[in-house]
Parts: structure tokens; sequence; C-alpha cells
């Protein structure tokens, strides 16, 4: 047996925000923050209208038992869309469920399933996750929410839920200017190690990378309590020696939960915050 109501609402934070991609992964996010919640929004769409019903099944104008009034969960996302709409069927809950598993969405896999938690309301559910089909979303995912009702007919809720990836921010760029590069590692209370990489050309590839990282996503994290110890690893960017601070980037490693790398520019006032900062702390080893 999958996972219950509880054990879903644990885990989803986690899943909806996506995982940490292989070193190799290149998840450069183009597009808009319009753009991309709008092709959220179309693709939601165009998932639900896509799911096939079981035999019988007909749309219900409203929700056919309370305990399908709502979404299983993930409401708090801030970058999320969901569509959804109610159906009634013929049939027994374990049967639907059955049915659903044999007629999954295309190019999906069931990432879990479960209960609904309810004692009065005996249910399923099940949580389908679908291939991405542009790296401006995450998912999408169906979510399924079964219970039954009397004279041998169950309620559903289909639901289809579709992240929006915040774009890297055009203000997030190393200036051009940057030739010299003054890194600083410092674990604990420990005394901070420096190290200057004069190469302009390694230079600006350090900071390509930099300017080609996904925006950190706004999420709703789970995050278990960490020990271990931590190396805060500081780069700043200079056009020549002596002069001003033209970019300044951290980045704590091995990477704990809700940490990104941290950008600042001069002249901007903001910290941006940027994923899979990994990949540069790589590229000073080199």
């Amino acid at each position: 047996m999958g996972l219950g109501l509880a054990g879903m609402m644990a885990t989803v934070a986690l899943a909806v925000g996506g995982g940490h991609a292989t070193a190799s992964a290149r998840p450069i996010v183009f597009g808009t923050e319009a753009s991309n919640k709008r092709l959220a929004e179309v693709q939601a769409e165009r998932e639900l209208r896509s799911i096939k019903l079981p035999p019988g099944a007909r749309r219900a104008s409203g929700s056919p038992a309370p305990i399908l009034d709502e979404a299983l969960s993930t409401s708090g996302e801030p970058n999320l869309v969901q569509r959804s709409e109610w159906l009634v069927a013929p049939g027994s809950v374990r049967g639907m469920v059955r049915w659903f598993r044999a007629h999954a969405p295309a190019d999906s896999y069931l990432e879990r399933w479960g209960d609904l938690g309810s004692s009065k309301e005996p249910g399923g559910s099940l949580w389908f996750d679908v291939s991405e089909r542009s790296r401006r979303v995450y998912g999408p995912s169906v979510i399924l929410a079964i219970t039954g009702l009397s004279g041998r007919m169950v309620g559903i809720r289909l639901e289809v839920q579709q992240v929006w990836k915040t774009p890297h921010p055009a203000a997030a760029k190393v200036p051009a200017a940057a030739r010299l590069l003054y890194v600083s590692r410092q674990s604990g209370g420990g005394q901070a190690r420096w190290q200057v990489i004069r190469a302009p050309r390694r230079v600006r590839r350090i900071a390509r990378v930099i300017d080609q990282l996904p925006a950190a996503q706004p999420q709703v994290l789970y995050c278990p309590e960490e020990f271990g110890a931590h190396v805060e690893v500081t780069m700043k960017f200079k056009a020549r020696e002596g002069g001003p601070v033209l970019a300044e980037a951290s980045q704590q490693i091995p990477e704990g939960c809700e940490t990104s790398m941290s950008l600042t520019v001069e002249g901007d006032s903001r910290t941006f915050g940027l994923d899979y900062g990994e990949r540069v702390i790589e590229l000073l080893h080199r």
C-alpha cells in the first residue's frame, strides 16, 4: 500500500519543487514570469482534458462528497497552477483505482497512491507525475481522489497541478568588465582561505555559468534537521587589483536544505537567489 494523505503532504513539497539535477544537466530557464505562468495554465488545462474517463462517468457541477471539496495538497506553492473537475461514476473505490492505474496519463509514472485518510468517507488516491514538456515549467502532475457514494457509485476529483519556473533575473549577471576573481573558503568560525584567479578567460567562464543558473524557485519545503560541517565559499569579481567589487556570489557546500547561491551586483540593492551553484564551485578546482 502507498502513502496516505498525511504521508503525501509530508513529501509533496519536495516532489513538486523538483529535486536537484545532476551536475551534467543544464536547466537554464527561459521566458518571463508572465509567459511561463501562462504556459503552465495552458498545459494544465490541456492535461486535464486529456485524462481518460472510466465507462459511465459523468461530470458533476459541484463536489459529490465533502472529502473531495479541496485539493489534496500544495495549496501554498507560490508558482502553482491548479485545474480540477469532479466526476460521478458507477463502481467501487477499489475498482476505480485499478481502472485509473491501468489507464494512466500518457508519458507518466505512478508517484504514489494511498487512501484519503477518512474513516467516515473511505476512498483512494493516485498521484501521477507526467514527463516535463518544457524547461519553463515543472510537471504536470495528475492527482485523483476517489470516494464511495451511495447506490454503488463513486465520486472522483480530477486535478492537474503545474508549477511554472521563475526565470533567471535579467539583472543577475556578472558585469562583463570582471577580469579578476577572489575566492574565499571558510568553515565554521575558522580563518578564511583565499584564492585569486587572474586568467580573464577563466574568470569569464565562471561568470557565464553564474549568468545561466536558474533562479532559486519559490517553494514550500520540508527540511529535516541538518548535521555536519559546511564550507562557505565567497566569490568576488573585480575589474582590476584594488578596484571595487563588481559582483559577489556566495554558496554553502555541501548544500543544505533551503540554501541556494546568493548573488549581488554592483549598483543593485537586491540579493538574487540562484539554484545549482555547485556547478560554479566545480569550476574553481579546474
